[in-house]
């Protein structure tokens, strides 16, 4: 079925009819600007070629056992060349295919201005790095939300950030490629990723891959997001290495920052808190701050004496070391001489 919904109409169309009702109303169908999909069959997809003047596209069919090939989906949803906001939660099914394909039917859809793909635990593979490069296409994208984990994806993730970083006009960015075979220099990605100066919102989860890299060259592109709101990386079971005095420098220069969220565990990350403490501290909004270095030399020594009173405002947050879980809520609110 596809259920159409404009202003007070809501029209439902069966699978087994959805072909011939289209092209038997093809003049009115082109008036309809928003549409939600209820099944993912081949009739429901193929009507949409009948939709041109559609703007919203939404699907929320996680769990519901969906198999096919998501480059017919991307084949089909590139009829819309007017579509502006596209949500597709295809999360938990069978589907597969290629993820590149999929890409270069979105590519026509240059008006797009907000992406948010949920494609975990299915069957996808392909190249990031081709499909990032066909979406960097999309100038007008301010919002991207992509959800890749526990697929069969690989790819350079420095060739989707600077595919990315032509995306100038963007404010969010949530990556989550977790349990997948991506590489790449993290260091490069930072540097795509720091033409996109308008982020206020930046997620990247690529836990257990196979990035490397060094996290000072990483951290110059991160400083120069001056309305970063929501910081939140996760490089767990990686190869990334560095000192925390770089990542400090980067986060002094994030003055907008209000939540910041930090998974090094199992990386080969250097140093103490204590540049972390002075960064945040020139962060008063930051309200929450969560960061993870357990695996690595860095030890929960100083942590008290570091945190204490870096912000007034400071709601929660904690640091988990090979020691334990040091809570630093209070911490952060107590008048300090440090």
């Amino acid at each position: 079925q596809l259920r159409l919904d404009v202003g007070p109409f809501a029209v439902v169309l069966e699978q087994h009819s959805a072909l011939r009702v289209a092209r038997q109303h093809r003049g009115w169908l082109e008036q309809i600007h928003e549409a939600c999909l209820v099944d993912a069959s081949e009739a429901t997809l193929g009507a949409l070629q009948q939709l041109g003047g559609l703007k919203v596209l939404e699907g929320s069919l996680a769990g519901q056992g969906i198999c096919g090939q998501l480059s017919d989906c991307g084949h089909n949803i590139g009829e819309c060349s007017k579509l502006q906001e596209l949500s597709l939660n295809f999360a938990s099914n069978e589907v597969e295919g290629n993820l590149a394909k999929f890409g270069l039917g979105m590519a026509r859809c240059s008006t797009l201005m907000s992406v948010k793909l949920d494609f975990e635990g299915n069957r996808i593979s392909g190249d990031l790095a081709l499909f990032s490069h066909l979406v960097g296409s999309c100038s007008r994208l301010e919002n991207f939300d992509l959800n890749l984990r526990g697929n069969q994806i690989t790819g350079d993730l420095s060739d989707f950030g600077h595919a990315i970083g032509r995306c100038t006009k963007l404010r969010t960015l949530r990556l989550n490629v977790q349990d997948n075979k991506i590489v790449g220099e993290v260091a490069d990605f930072g540097v795509g990723i720091a033409q996109c100066a308008k982020l206020t919102t930046l997620s990247l989860n690529a836990q257990d891959n196979k990035l490397v890299g060094i996290l000072f060259q990483f951290c110059s592109g991160l400083g120069t997001f001056a309305h970063l709101a929501s910081l939140d990386l996760n490089f767990r079971g990686n190869r990334i290495y560095g000192n925390l005095e770089d990542l400090g420098r980067a986060i002094s220069r994030c003055t907008a920052l209000q939540s910041l969220s930090l998974n090094f565990q199992d990386n080969q990350i250097v140093g103490d808190m204590v540049p972390v403490a002075r960064g945040s501290r020139c962060c008063p909004k930051l309200a929450s701050l969560h960061i993870n270095v357990q695996g690595t030399t860095i030890s929960a020594d100083g942590i008290a004496r570091a945190f204490g009173g870096a912000c007034p405002e400071f709601c929660a947050g904690s640091i988990v070391t090979n020691q334990g879980d040091v809570n630093i809520s209070a911490l952060m609110n107590k008048s300090s001489r440090f």
